[in-house]
């Protein structure tokens, strides 16, 4: 991994996605030569991997904390039954 691929992976989510989209404007608007269109390609490519691994983690964390939730007891539901030993 190179030092490009190491500052994508540290990139949040909110400034992966501008960049992703100033990469596709940049695609649309058809004004780059091919080799240059090819580099920007392949930086989009790279990048929306990286963001599609920070949302599969972040749907990981939020499926493990609904299970925390799902299997916490009720709030006020006391057990009031006396049992004799």
């Amino acid at each position: 991994m190179d030092e490009k691929d190491t500052s994508l992976e540290q990139i949040s989510f909110k400034d992966g996605m501008h960049k992703l989209e100033e990469i596709v404007a940049q695609l649309e608007g058809g004004d780059m030569e091919l080799e240059e269109s090819l580099k920007r390609y392949s930086e989009g490519v790279k990048l929306l991997s990286v963001l599609q691994g920070k949302l599969d983690s972040a749907e990981q964390e939020v499926k493990v904390l609904m299970g925390e939730l799902e299997s916490a007891p009720e709030d006020g539901i006391q057990d009031t039954t006396l049992s004799k030993a």
